[in-house]
């Protein structure tokens, strides 16, 4: 007997399958395409999320090996990139408000991973700069990172993952745009 949860994931994949068939219908629209997948439950942005979430529980229980939590992993990632970064500039690579950051980087300071020091140009700015033991995380890093790619994309062709890549920069790019679009026209207009 087929669980319930074994019996949707099939539906699912069964709808899935045959939507992808009518897609390669040139008569058919994406509107049309993306409305059908709704009416059967399936969400692309639901799908997305849960890969994005299964991805991070998996690195969270790598990390918690050496003693850092996801969110400070995405702090230091972008210091990794380039230490010494304002304050608010890593906010805005993040997506993060002010407040989180603020909080985010105390931990990471209290935690002897970063220091914040006002930058020597413009004392209003506060600069994030990674200590030895944040940099040291740097070496440990990359092969529990890699390894969660690699488990991610087994089985796939580069043929498959090149495609994957991107439709992926294509959703970016689609998303983007229609977020262009709904600022210009939700700003307010200057009249002539």
């Amino acid at each position: 007997m087929k669980s319930k949860a074994g019996s949707e994931q099939n539906t699912k994949k069964a709808g899935a399958s045959s939507a992808a068939k009518s897609a390669k219908d040139p008569s058919g629209d994406a509107l049309s395409y993306a409305i059908d997948l709704n009416n059967r439950g399936i969400s692309v942005s639901l799908e997305m999320r849960e890969i994005v979430k299964l991805f991070g529980r998996q690195l969270s229980v790598d990390l918690n090996a050496f003693g850092i939590t996801l969110g400070q992993w995405r702090f230091l990632r972008v210091l990794w990139e380039q230490d010494g970064r304002p304050q608010k500039e890593i906010a805005e690579a993040l997506g993060f408000t002010p407040g989180a950051t603020v909080f985010a980087l105390t931990i990471l300071e209290r935690d002897n991973l970063a220091v914040r020091r006002r930058s020597a140009e413009d004392s209003r700015v506060s600069r994030v700069y990674l200590t030895p033991k944040g940099r040291a995380l740097e070496r440990q890093r990359l092969p529990f990172a890699h390894n969660s790619q690699i488990q991610a994309l087994d089985k796939f062709s580069i043929t498959e993952i090149d495609m994957l890549l991107t439709f992926l920069d294509r959703i970016k790019d689609n998303l983007r745009r229609d977020l262009g679009k709904r600022s210009s026209e939700n700003s307010p207009s200057e009249e002539p």
